[in-house]
């Protein structure tokens, strides 16, 4: 697969809205000249490279592997000296400070007294901010079909004269005619992809430098955030496979705003290389979770179908994709493909109790008054003659009828299962039978639901019971805490 100009096969009509493309979280922050600077004059910089860097592929790279949306950290660097001590402090080691000034003022072509602009990660030790357009513009100007995002935030050492001189350095380093220059009032996200090849979209997470130097400047190209563009973006903060997978899960599930982009954060964040010098580091992490990307399981069965609302994931945002290769690229390719998607939705509730099937967040099970909102919608995704799975709209995880020896303590951890041990939100497994429900007909729109595990290893405590006001699996009998009213929602 070319993942190089892979926009080239998308049609010309699809909006942004309804794209999705590989995002690079941290993107400035590779192996650059300047750390290897560091590195060699700071032999202990080599250990917090492991929770600094994000990349391993420079920006060229990084584009040329199919990535088009890249989260940018700018700091301000007056000196090298100023530089050499934030590093210092980050890392907590005596140095002898002017044996690292010149290198440093090299790396950073700082001869002429320039001050420069430098992507940071706690300390700025990734790539020169003009590296990084350099590159970009080089890119676009030679693979025309490509749209590229630049996203620029959380900043470090700006001010008013500062912001003047970063916007004049994004304009200096990205070709006029490469710039996307409409009227201020339209939404990016409804512009259809023939406007948008060719273009690189500076966006800036700045209210204050958008309003001042470049509104006030009437300069086009440079977008705020939030206005012309704007990208839902809270990654989980944790640092399990499991736990992250559910947290975007339930943001995806929930996210209902036509006008927004929805940033898929697949990333895991470890301790600070001075608290756990042992831990993990974002490689090792990246190793783990990035491969499960395009696998089977829950990212496959809920991130890459369109949501309740409609809506997809548009960025799938991440660390070190080079050691998947094009996978992440095949994936936003199916999110994209799956768009016109439609699922079963139905709501279960209790004959005799009129409450409802209810997912609360992240994966309680309860029995609630009904009001067939999102947390009482479930997939019904058909298995086989009339054995379906349940999954909750809201959360993406799956109803099962548990038993005790099934639970991690991470997952106790997360509250995967009611007092009883019976129902539980999961994770889906692939053929797990105990994700399978039997719906028996009692006719018209009433059913038993049956456990298909414990029914098929003989265990009696198989219906869906409201009993009590309370989800449970109970004998068979004939009252009506067993019978369940399915409706279906229209998509």
């Amino acid at each position: 697969m070319n993942t190089k100009n892979w926009m080239a096969q998308l049609n010309n009509e699809l909006t942004l809205k309804q794209i999705c493309m590989p995002g690079s979280h941290d993107a400035g922050m590779y192996h650059s000249q300047l750390f290897g600077v560091i590195k060699s004059f700071i032999p202990l910089a080599a250990k917090a490279s492991a929770f600094l860097h994000t990349q391993e592929l420079d920006m060229k790279g990084q584009l040329e592997g199919g990535v088009r949306y890249f989260d940018i950290r700018p700091q301000y660097i007056t000196s090298a000296s100023d530089l050499i001590k934030s590093i210092i402090s980050y890392i907590g080691v005596n140095l002898n400070i002017e044996s690292l000034i010149a290198p440093i003022t090299k790396a950073l072509d700082l001869n002429d007294g320039n001050p420069v602009f430098v992507a940071h990660h706690s300390i700025p030790v990734g790539d020169s901010i003009s590296n990084m357009l350099k590159a970009t513009n080089e890119f676009i100007r030679n693979n025309p079909t490509e749209t590229v995002l630049l996203n620029f935030s959380h900043w470090e050492g700006f001010s008013g004269t500062v912001d003047d001189k970063f916007v004049g350095e994004l304009l200096r380093h990205i070709d006029d005619q490469h710039l996307l220059k409409i009227d201020y009032t339209k939404k990016i996200a409804d512009l259809k992809l023939s406007e948008l090849r060719g273009k690189v979209l500076l966006i800036i997470e700045n209210k204050y430098m958008y309003e001042n130097s470049v509104k006030a400047k009437k300069i086009k190209g440079i977008f705020n955030s939030g206005t012309e563009i704007s990208i839902y973006d809270d990654y989980s903060n944790k640092k399990s496979y499991e736990e992250m997978v559910i947290d975007q899960m339930y943001k995806f599930g929930n996210f209902d705003n036509k006008e927004k982009l929805f940033l898929l954060n697949w990333t895991l964040t470890p301790d600070g290389w001075n608290v756990l010098p042992f831990a993990s580091g974002v490689h090792d992490y990246a190793n783990n979770i990035n491969p499960k990307l395009g696998g089977y399981g829950q990212a496959r069965d809920f991130l890459f179908q369109p949501n309740h609302y409609g809506q997809i994931v548009n960025i799938v945002n991440g660390d070190y994709w080079n050691n998947i290769g094009e996978t992440v690229v095949k994936v936003c390719l199916e999110i994209m493909n799956n768009r016109g998607n439609k699922h079963t939705k139905v709501t279960l509730k209790s004959t005799a109790t009129g409450q409802a099937l209810d997912m609360k967040p992240i994966a309680h099970v309860y029995a609630y008054q009904f009001h067939g909102g999102l947390h009482q919608t479930w997939y019904k995704k058909h298995v086989s003659n009339n054995v379906f799975r349940l999954q909750s709209a809201a959360t993406g995880l799956y109803l099962r009828a548990a038993t005790e020896n099934i639970f991690t303590s991470t997952f106790s951890f997360l509250g995967l299962k009611d007092k009883n041990n019976h129902l539980v939100g999961a994770l889906e497994e692939s053929g797990d039978d105990n994700l399978k429900w039997h719906f028996e007909s009692l006719g018209g729109k009433n059913y038993h639901v049956v456990s298909y595990r414990r029914k098929k290893d003989g265990d009696s405590y198989d219906r869906l019971d409201s009993s009590d006001g309370g989800m449970y699996l109970h004998k068979p009998n004939d009252g009506r805490f067993q019978i369940w009213e399915e409706n279906q929602i229209d998509n």
